[in-house]
């Protein structure tokens, strides 16, 4: 939360009522001010602090915005984006496997058990391993240059058609039971999504050294099975996203879906520190200019 106020006795010496009409407008200016900084700080990055990568916390700072927050001198930015205490304190590592299945996309064998398919998105060389531009990029591990010459001149995957299915779990107090269409449990919906595959890289054509598992967990290259996907940005003009996926099952390594964790990223104490000054000299100028002091 970012929080910006007025003390006008203190600061100007004046009772409330006379500047409120001169102060308001000057908070409120500050607060979309501070707002622009905090969401650009996110997009971007600020300090030594990487872009954030949460469109959820992103659009959380300007949902966020309170003016008046009280009084007509005082307003605040409250960012209540359910990833906002993630991103901003941080977490440790933690063991994915029972979120992935026993989440809304978990799918269930026709022998029994279930699993889950996971995209992993791959960064290119001329993109330096970022995608995307202003709150849609995202940093993503650079595959290497010997990879992307091959996959670059698939042919194309897309997606043909999206729909929601009944999920495989249903919920109740946060707890995951199975469920049916008759359970009286909370029916969750599964996005299903379907496609018309192009190219794919084998195994065997992964250029060495980088065709063997990256690590003791890992059963393939980090690149196998890579599709070149068809991505259209919302005007008409089509770009590739490449993509892998691996599937997470109850017989999976332990050790091999777990999250390393994120250290915290306070961007909203960096973007108030940065912008205490300047809020402050804002909102001076506009009693200045209205009474001359």
């Amino acid at each position: 939360m970012i929080y910006i106020g007025v003390d006008i006795q203190g600061e100007f010496g004046v009772s409330p009522n006379r500047v409120a009409k001169v102060v308001g407008p000057a908070v409120k200016r500050s607060v979309l001010f501070v707002a622009a900084v905090w969401r650009e700080a996110a997009v971007n990055g600020i300090g030594d602090l990487p872009a954030c990568g949460s469109r959820s916390y992103i659009d959380g700072i300007g949902a966020g915005i309170e003016y008046p927050s009280g009084n007509e001198w005082t307003g605040r930015i409250v960012n209540r984006s359910p990833d906002a205490e993630r991103v901003e304190k941080g977490f440790g590592r933690f063991d994915m496997k029972p979120g992935l299945l026993f989440g809304p996309q978990a799918r269930r064998r026709a022998a029994g058990g279930t699993y889950n398919i996971v995209p992993f998105r791959h960064g290119t060389p001329r993109r330096e391993g970022e995608a995307g531009s202003g709150a849609d990029r995202a940093t993503l591990q650079t595959m290497p240059a010997a990879v992307y010459d091959i996959v670059k001149e698939f042919q194309r995957s897309r997606q043909t058609r999206a729909f929601y299915a009944p999920a495989v779990f249903a919920f109740k107090r946060g707890q995951p039971t199975a469920g049916s269409e008759s359970s009286p449990m909370m029916m969750m919906a599964r996005r299903v999504r379907e496609y018309e595959w192009g190219d794919r890289l084998s195994e065997e054509d992964v250029p060495a050294p980088f065709n063997e598992p990256a690590k003791s967990h890992h059963v393939t290259s980090l690149y196998a099975g890579m599709v070149r996907m068809a991505a259209d940005d919302g005007m008409k003009n089509v770009h590739s996203h490449y993509l892998t996926f691996r599937t997470v099952s109850p017989k999976s390594k332990p050790e091999s879906w777990w999250h390393p964790g994120q250290a915290a990223r306070p961007y909203s104490e960096k973007v108030a520190e940065m912008t205490k000054e300047q809020v402050k000299e804002m909102i001076r100028a506009s009693v200045r200019k209205a009474f001359g002091m």
